[in-house]
């Protein structure tokens, strides 16, 4: 039997867990084709549950790109709208801690310049001018 195609023109409106195909030809006969599908979402514990209803203004070219895009994935709008969602609150949180982590880091760096716990510019760069003498010294002369 000839199964309709994902993105193909006879595909209809999902209604009560079922994709309708519509009509398919075999054979000289004609065979309703339906998909259907189960949704995991009370299998899953940690599921959250979709009550809150979230409107928002648009431009109608850019609903209608992205209703296409989500057409062509053959997913929902609303759930690529939640995984967008999610995505920008990790990296919102995500930059939240780093910012927190790098205002530690500097906050424990000026307490170690204010007791005194620090090497000065000078001891350094006298410090890797002796090891670089060194290193020259163990790698011997130049050759050009």
């Amino acid at each position: 039997m000839s199964l309709a195609q994902p993105g193909s023109s006879n595909i209809h409106r999902q209604r009560h867990g079922v994709y309708w195909l519509g009509w398919v030809g075999y054979k000289s006969k004609i065979y309703q084709q339906r998909i259907y599908f189960v949704s995991t979402n009370n299998l899953i514990p940690n599921a959250m549950a979709k009550e809150a209803v979230f409107t928002m203004k648009l431009e109608p070219e850019l609903r209608a790109e992205f209703m296409a895009a989500a057409e062509a994935t053959h997913r929902p709008a609303s759930q690529i709208l939640r995984e967008l969602m999610r995505g920008f609150v990790k990296r919102q949180r995500e930059a939240r801690e780093y910012d927190e982590f790098l205002r530690a880091k500097v906050a424990g760096a000026r307490q170690q310049i204010q007791a005194g716990d620090f090497v000065s510019d000078e001891d350094i760069e006298s410090r890797f001018a002796l090891r670089r003498a060194q290193l020259q010294t163990k790698a011997g002369p130049a050759v050009e």
